[in-house]
């Protein structure tokens, strides 16, 4: 699979080949044995939000990134983006057009959901990175899928958190009811 480089030097976490041969793994399984594949998309869930934290927390990585008005400019429709927390980084998906979908639990007193929220919002102060990984889809449906997905209410720390949700959208998971429908990855941003 062949990359076009980022300008913006994108974040890597994890081989994203490899991310993405796992995911087609785990579709794959779930034809064959859809326990097994649903029970491996899991634990890919799981090792993204072990990696999520150390990544983060680790003193050696560059956590610098975009201010809000800067990324209007030069993300793309469909980046999975990121805004580190400290001790976590918090995920979602451009739209093209200034606003994130994101899976929010930080909200005080509201159910976690699938939102539609302005790049300031997503950012919360914090600076803004495009996490490196290919997609099964084009941008056009990356945002469908995310919109898909808004008001969903169905989040766990673990196994269905902001990452998994833009991971979902660019590469399908464990929330497709047909795992069969990507079989050719596009290049980031061909």
């Amino acid at each position: 699979m062949d990359k076009e480089k980022r300008d913006d030097a994108p974040v890597t976490q994890g081989n994203p080949v490899t991310r993405e041969v796992e995911r087609k793994v785990a579709q794959s399984l779930k034809k064959d044995c859809k326990p097994l594949g649903i029970l491996y998309e899991a634990l890919l869930n799981a090792e993204d939000s072990i990696d999520n934290v150390g990544t983060a927390t680790d003193p050696d990585k560059d956590h610098t990134g975009m201010r809000p008005s800067e990324a209007r400019y030069k993300l793309h429709k469909g980046d999975h983006i990121l805004a580190h927390r400290g001790c976590f980084s918090h995920h979602g998906i451009y739209d093209g057009d200034g606003r994130v979908y994101q899976y929010d639990c930080f909200l005080p007193d509201l159910l976690p959901k699938v939102m539609h929220v302005s790049l300031e919002c997503f950012a919360s102060g914090d600076p803004i990175q495009v996490f490196d990984e290919g997609t099964f889809y084009s941008p056009d449906e990356i945002i469908e899928r995310a919109k898909s997905r808004l008001g969903e209410t169905r989040y766990d720390l673990i196994c269905n958190n902001c990452e998994n949700f833009a991971t979902w959208c660019r590469l399908g998971g464990a929330v497709e009811e047909k795992p069969e429908e990507a079989d050719t990855l596009i290049p980031i941003n061909p």
